[in-house]
């Protein structure tokens, strides 16, 4: 599993760079939403706890503890945009209806 550092510097530097990463990994999540947005949903898919993303930084529960590191601009640009109605295809649709097959 890959420490929280390590999964923020996969990333790529730039918000457009971020939502096309997150894209192709068919991440998704919730506008407004610190713990279900993509971003968090992306460090979920990566083994990471309880994630919380917010302007303030993000953070995970790391050896049973929160632990929050400072989010660089290109992060804080994407959640702003994301959360602002940009990158349609990272919501998550919760309207989907279910095939109940």
């Amino acid at each position: 599993m890959l420490s929280l550092a390590q999964a923020l510097a996969a990333l790529p530097d730039t918000a457009d760079g971020i939502a096309a990463h997150l894209t192709a990994q068919g991440i998704r999540g919730r506008r407004g939403s610190a713990c279900t947005c993509p971003f968090a949903s992306y460090l979920t898919s990566l083994g990471l706890a309880d994630p919380v993303v917010s302007v303030l930084g993000i953070g995970a529960l790391i050896d049973g503890k929160h632990r929050r590191v400072p989010i660089r601009s290109a992060a804080l640009e994407f959640v702003r945009r994301f959360d602002g109605g940009e990158w349609p295809e990272l919501v998550l649709d919760d309207t989907a209806e279910v095939d109940r097959g």
